[in-house]
């Protein structure tokens, strides 16, 4: 059998990318690292890696919506090329949220992020020392499921994702108001969420905590990002 060589240049940074979102569709590792060659050329490389034992394909319960996710080996192979993780772990522990958060965390930027943004993923803050990283982030101790820092031409704009698919205890929602109220280092909070009735409890449960900041709160429902990707209203009120 023909032995499969990992090039630094491009599987490594596979690896890596695979790493720092927890997973990714085919179509979005081909636009990504790919993207003067097709889409099957694309899947048959990601295949020769998963036969390698890099790579493998994760699906849902009923065998549909594939994503590529690292193996131990994978993970192995890069593991000495990022700092030493605060918590050891790769995995993701729910494809479908973090699917979606990559999606809007990363939209169009998917190709590469403009020069003047800075991205921070929810694996990130979880595994990475607050020292290596950046100064901003590390300032911010709550761990959302991402951060976005955009430069300005007056400031930077620091904005903090949430994305809640199913309904939870609305006691989580008082303490994270408290938090964002004190927080005055993030300038907005998207929230996706999957329709209106979610929205107007988080936001209810929210106000509870009773500062002035209630209105960086912003909500995106899931079904028009879906629809529109980054076009999708956001809207602070009912």
């Amino acid at each position: 059998m023909k032995k499969i060589v990992v090039s630094e240049d491009r599987d490594t940074h596979i690896f890596l990318f695979l790493f720092r979102w927890k997973l990714a569709t085919t179509a979005a590792l081909a636009r990504r690292f790919f993207p003067s060659k097709s889409g099957k050329w694309a899947y048959n490389r990601l295949t020769l890696l998963k036969g390698a034992g890099y790579i493998r394909i994760r699906t849902d319960s009923r065998g549909l919506n594939p994503v590529w996710v690292l193996t131990e080996k994978g993970y192995l192979a890069v593991k000495d090329l990022v700092p030493e993780p605060k918590e050891d772990g790769f995995k993701t522990e729910s494809a479908q949220h973090d699917l979606i958060c990559m999606a809007v965390h990363l939209g169009e930027w998917i190709g590469s992020e403009p020069e003047a943004v800075e991205l921070v993923t929810e694996q990130e803050l979880r595994r990475t020392p607050p020292e290596f990283l950046p100064a901003w982030a590390s300032r911010i101790r709550h761990r959302p499921d991402g951060y976005w820092k955009i430069q300005k031409a007056n400031r930077d704009v620091i904005v903090a994702l949430e994305v809640e698919l199913s309904r939870k205890m609305g006691g989580r929602y008082q303490p994270l108001g408290y938090t964002y109220g004190r927080e005055t280092k993030v300038d907005h909070v998207l929230w996706v969420v999957p329709g209106r009735p979610a929205a107007d409890r988080i936001r209810k449960h929210l106000a509870k905590a009773q500062n002035e900041r209630t209105d960086v709160h912003l909500f995106t429902y899931l079904s028009d990002f879906r629809t529109e990707g980054w076009l999708a209203p956001v809207f602070k009120d009912s």
